[in-house]
């Protein structure tokens, strides 16, 4: 089980600038300060993952998004009903969003998840900290579902790994974009599309 002090452990990392692997509802994923450019490109690197492909966040409230996105009405609606959950909501993003813009990879978008994980919950209020994440896995291998399949593919690479069981769902979040004036599945999950 994971302790207090798992979670403080793992937020002095978060504060020192490290790339934490955290266990969520969906996925286990990579998470650092989402102000921090350093810590984020880190991530970038140990993924191998494309700089042209964004990154999301993760909030601990809708009100928190909102701050950081520009809700239409059908986006609200849908974080209302669906966080917390394994939906990213994908909306253009404010110009004083207080998160690094490579984090958009050049575009002016944002996806955000307010996950239904108490161990990640619990890291967000303890950091007091927007979270830059994404999913625990060398690009183009499978996302990470339990902490052995973590340490397989990254090692000693990351500064802390918390150690949560199996994932309860066990493939990522579902992406959903909510820029324009249809809504546009990005990524399936296990959420239906008739529930949105």
């Amino acid at each position: 089980m994971t302790s207090d002090m798992d979670i403080k452990e793992a937020a002095k990392y978060i504060n020192e600038g490290g790339v934490i692997c955290i266990p969520t509802e969906t996925v286990y994923g990579l998470a650092c300060d989402a102000s921090d450019e350093r810590a984020i490109n880190h991530i970038y690197e140990l993924k191998g993952r494309d700089e042209g492909k964004p990154m999301q966040i993760m909030v601990d409230s809708l009100e928190k998004a909102q701050e950081i996105g520009i809700f239409s009405e059908k986006a609200t609606k849908v974080g209302q009903k669906h966080w917390p959950g394994p939906l990213t909501i994908v909306v253009k993003r404010r110009d004083n969003a207080p998160i690094s813009p490579i984090l958009s990879a050049g575009l002016d978008t944002v996806g955000i998840r307010v996950p239904d994980s108490e161990i990640m919950m619990n890291l967000l209020k303890e950091t007091g900290k927007i979270l830059a994440t994404t999913s625990a896995n060398i690009s183009g291998e499978p996302a990470a579902t339990s902490y052995d399949e973590v340490i397989h593919q990254f090692g000693d690479k990351l500064s802390c790994v918390i150690d949560g069981g199996k994932s309860e769902i066990g493939i990522p979040s579902m992406v959903v974009d909510f820029v324009g004036e249809n809504i546009k599945i990005l990524r399936e999950g296990s959420i239906k599309k008739e529930d949105l």
